[in-house]
């Protein structure tokens, strides 16, 4: 099931609408007369859209490019860190009652049990560090979720504003396509009213000049 909207997502997508259906009227885009223009104010609409309702595209492109960041071997790096620290005292107490004589050879483990267990893990092909990696580590699982959402969020905010300057870049182109095409026709008009002109109307005041006395 899709997630509902939010009210200012709903809003949003209804100013989205009107603003195309105004520019649909107001530009009469059926005509095709600037299907430039056109084609890039559709790109920049399907742009807002996809930001509006549709942010899990973003979360799916912010969670790509931390993984292409250095950031999840740091972490890890990290956690192994903590996991070594938080082992240390562990082993401390061990070494210590090693040397009091506590927890001798008694607890070794036989060498076949030993050679037994890598073997079985070789034939199924998973490696040795498996059951140590198999779950991240405290600092994997706090901080990357905030990172992830974090870089979803910088790239929806900045497709949302490239597409709203394309946007407003394709309106003004719009309306200085409209004005040049209109300049140009009232030209054509009066290039034809020159053209359409008595040519006697000009001529009548320098014929009354001529016909004065000598």
């Amino acid at each position: 099931m899709s997630t509902p909207l939010a009210p200012w997502q709903e809003l949003a997508l209804v100013a989205l609408s009107l603003l195309s259906l105004f520019y649909l009227v107001a530009f009469r885009v059926w005509s095709g007369n600037a299907l430039v223009a056109d084609g890039v104010f559709g790109l920049a609409i399907a742009a807002l859209v996809t930001t509006v309702a549709m942010p899990s595209v973003f979360d799916v492109a912010g969670a790509r490019v931390v993984e292409w960041s250095p950031l999840p071997e740091a972490l890890a790096e990290a956690d192994a860190r903590a996991a070594d620290l938080a082992a240390l005292p562990g082993r401390l107490i061990d070494g210590a009652l090693v040397r009091l004589g506590f927890g001798g050879d008694d607890e070794e483990v036989p060498e076949d049990a030993v050679a037994g267990a890598v073997e079985v893990v070789v034939a199924s092909g998973v490696p040795a560090e498996t059951s140590e990696d198999a779950e991240d580590g405290w600092l994997t699982t706090q901080v990357r979720p905030s990172v992830d959402g974090l870089v979803a969020l910088i790239l929806r905010v900045a497709t949302a504003g490239a597409a709203v300057l394309v946007l407003l870049l394709a309106l003004l182109l719009r309306i200085v396509l409209g004005l040049a095409r209109r300049l140009r026709r009232i030209g054509q008009r009066l290039t034809a009213l020159e053209a359409t002109r008595d040519p006697d109307a000009s001529d009548g005041p320098r014929a009354l000049e001529g016909s004065g006395p000598a």
